[in-house]
């Protein structure tokens, strides 16, 4: 239940318990017997028993005000009991532990949900390193080491990010779906040039993986999960089969003509779009002549969790709408999404889209001003420059090669910006 001050959970277990965490004193999910009021630990419990393993689970958050509305748990797979308290969260700050005494030769279900903020949440438990949401099994063998251990139904497979600077992902941040649209993992990459994560993925299944926010600098962003390396923009779908063989790669569909630009459609409640669509239609002049304004193509999500079409326009810019059901709440609406051009955008949404099919090149849907550049040698450099400071953001682009390339300016702030380009190694000619 929820209202302006609280969120309270009720646990129909053993032990029912009402578990309330206060935003006003940022307070949260406490056994009051092993922390203080301020819900930092005070008493590190002492695993007497000699069957059982003491581990510790480090929490993390990036931003330092806690998981806000995130919580972990921590319960047995026999029974689905909550095990030693382990029903918590970080209450603030940006690191706390958590310390347990687990039974040896016992297995546990960990689950993280997604919080407000998934972005920010982090955690370190049984060698494991993790985000939000996230769930998978951990067991306790009779020495007392803990280790994450997928069931039968799930095969253990690792994602490996990378940013090519070496800072993180700045506010990237990936949702990993299964088939019917339920976000099995989430997270990032705080800091450093890589980082992995182990998840428990479903056997006999395909998964979708994207990133839902892109950062402040996507082109630093790469990761490789199944042999298979992808950039911040694309959509990958991954496949584990049921002899366990993992593949991975972007989502198949039948192009509909040779210059096929794939459009895709999400729905997490499973349900398709109930009546929403987008339209894509010839751009509206001011004078509003004759040829503006008319449709080109639409589609929608007729059921489930995902699909794909097939766009078939000729090179220009376009109108670009998507629109709800008009029975849809607007939580439901909130469920839906869609990808154009590396761009994921919800419902709804108005924008363009342009095409040129020689370079292949698909762009302008985010609505940010880019830099379109036509470059026949090796290297390419702007500069965006402060109009009111003196200091300068500078982006270098090596290797361009032949191709034209697209590059947006999203993070631009409202005023105005000197704009200026050199040829860098090479002397030809670029525009």
């Amino acid at each position: 239940y929820t209202d302006n001050s609280r969120v309270m959970i009720d646990l129909n277990q053993q032990n029912k318990r009402s578990l309330i965490r206060n935003t006003d004193q940022n307070l949260c999910h406490c056994n009051s017997g092993w922390y203080g009021e301020d819900c930092n630990l005070t008493v590190e419990p002492e695993c007497v028993n000699p069957n059982h393993a003491s581990v510790i689970m480090t929490l993390t958050d990036s931003f330092g005000d806690g998981w806000t509305f995130a919580a972990f748990s921590l319960t047995y797979v026999e029974s689905g009991l909550i095990a030693d308290g382990a029903l918590d969260s970080l209450c603030d700050g940006k690191e706390d532990a958590r310390h347990y005494c687990l039974i040896k030769d016992t297995c546990y279900n960990f689950e993280v949900s997604r919080g407000i903020f998934p972005v920010e949440v982090g955690w370190s438990f049984c060698g494991v390193d993790g985000g939000a949401p996230y769930h998978g099994q951990f067991c306790v063998d009779s020495k007392g080491k803990c280790a994450l251990n997928c069931d039968e139904n799930n095969m253990l497979t690792t994602l490996h990010m990378y940013d090519s600077y070496g800072d993180g992902w700045d506010g990237g941040y990936y949702n990993l779906f299964n088939s019917e649209g339920v976000q099995l993992y989430g997270g990032t990459l705080d800091d450093g040039k890589m980082a992995t994560y182990d998840l428990c993925l479903p056997i006999n299944s395909c998964s979708i993986m994207l990133l839902e926010l892109k950062g402040k600098e996507p082109k630093e962003i790469s990761y490789n999960i199944c042999g298979f390396t992808a950039n911040a923009y694309d959509i990958v779908n991954i496949c584990i089969s049921d002899v366990g063989v993992c593949t991975a790669g972007p989502i198949p569909y039948t192009p509909a003509c040779n210059n096929s630009i794939p459009f895709y459609m999400f729905n997490r409640l499973n349900k398709g779009w109930e009546g929403g669509e987008y339209q894509i239609t010839t751009k509206v002049t001011p004078e509003k002549t004759t040829g503006s304004g008319v449709l080109v193509t639409s589609g929608t999500l007729t059921d489930g969790f995902s699909g794909v079409n097939s766009i078939c326009i000729s090179d220009g810019c376009y109108d670009l709408s998507v629109t709800s059901g008009s029975s849809l709440s607007l939580y439901e609406k909130a469920e839906s999404f869609w990808s154009l051009c590396g761009y994921t955008g919800k419902i709804p949404f108005s924008s363009q889209v342009c095409v040129n099919h020689e370079y292949n090149l698909c762009y302008g849907v985010s609505g940010c001003p880019y830099l379109l550049s036509y470059t026949h040698m090796s290297t390419l450099q702007y500069f965006i420059i402060s109009h009111m400071d003196p200091k300068f953001k500078f982006e270098v682009i090596d290797d361009i090669g032949p191709l034209h390339s697209v590059h947006e300016f999203c993070d631009l702030t409202d005023t105005c910006y000197h704009l200026a380009i050199g040829a860098g190694k090479s002397t030809k000619v670029s525009n």
